[in-house]
């Protein structure tokens, strides 16, 4: 039974350079796939530099087209709003005109009627009083144009008897 034992012993042995073997080959796969792990992370991140480097002007014409669409699109808003309203003022403008005028009317003619009254009682205060200084003065004169018809009466009197003597 010598033979058995020689072949499991060279069998052992051919295990055992087949587990180096084995063992070596698992290593240097693991290191070749490590690498090219290593080597595909930087190439993607390469690749996502090179993709952010084109998309990034790309991106940016996109938005700065869709602002420029945007703000497009308020301006004629705002134009249409500004028609609108210039419509809706035009509509109104006529009848509320209307109204106002005729709400002031009626104001102006009360103001004109309370003007005129307090005219008219300022100008009949002034005439009375302007009235009663002229007849005062007019009264004056009278008076004195009295005494003197009366002096030259009394004169022409004493000038008519003194000349019957």
């Amino acid at each position: 039974m010598a033979l058995p034992d020689e072949l499991e012993n060279k069998a052992n042995e051919e295990i055992e350079k087949l587990k180096d073997y084995i063992e070596t080959k698992k290593e240097s796969l693991e290191e070749e796939i490590e690498e090219n792990l290593h080597l595909a992370v930087a190439n993607a991140k390469d690749s996502l530099e090179l993709i952010q480097e084109n998309l990034g002007p790309k991106v940016e014409k996109h938005i700065k087209t869709k602002l420029e669409q945007i703000d497009n699109r308020m301006n004629n808003l705002q134009k249409e709003s500004k028609f609108i309203v210039q419509e809706e003022i035009d509509k109104k403008f006529e009848p509320l005109t209307q109204k106002t005028l005729e709400s002031l009317e009626g104001v102006v003619e009360e103001k004109t009627a309370q003007i005129k009254t307090k005219a008219t009682e300022e100008i009949q205060k002034e005439m009375k009083v302007y009235t009663q200084e002229k007849l005062a003065e007019a009264a004056k004169q009278a008076a004195q144009v009295k005494i003197f018809a009366i002096a030259a009466l009394g004169m022409s009197i004493i000038a008519i008897v003194l000349s019957f003597f």
